[in-house]
């Protein structure tokens, strides 16, 4: 994540955008050293936008919750253990 000062980001905003756009990081804006604001890119504010949209419904979070501990019941195996259960 690139982080830069407010000032810089009034004088750079049109880079700063493009940098977001093309390489899907965030630029973090501060002011006086604290964190004050977030440039991310258009998808990844859909993408937050949607979990936070999944997470505020109680009936799409419980086959979720229920999905993650049958998951976690499940026994893995490395490939290693695979291959010499095999022969």
């Amino acid at each position: 994540m690139k982080k830069t000062s407010l000032s810089e980001a009034k004088i750079q905003l049109g880079s700063r955008v493009n940098t977001v756009g093309s390489t899907d990081r965030q630029v973090l804006i501060t002011m006086r050293g604290r964190p004050v604001a977030m440039v991310a890119g258009f998808d990844e504010y859909q993408g937050r936008k949607e979990t936070a949209y999944i997470l505020s419904d109680k009936k799409l979070v419980l086959p979720i919750r229920k999905g993650l501990k049958d998951s976690n019941a499940v026994t893995s195996y490395t490939l290693g253990e695979l291959l010499k259960a095999t022969g």
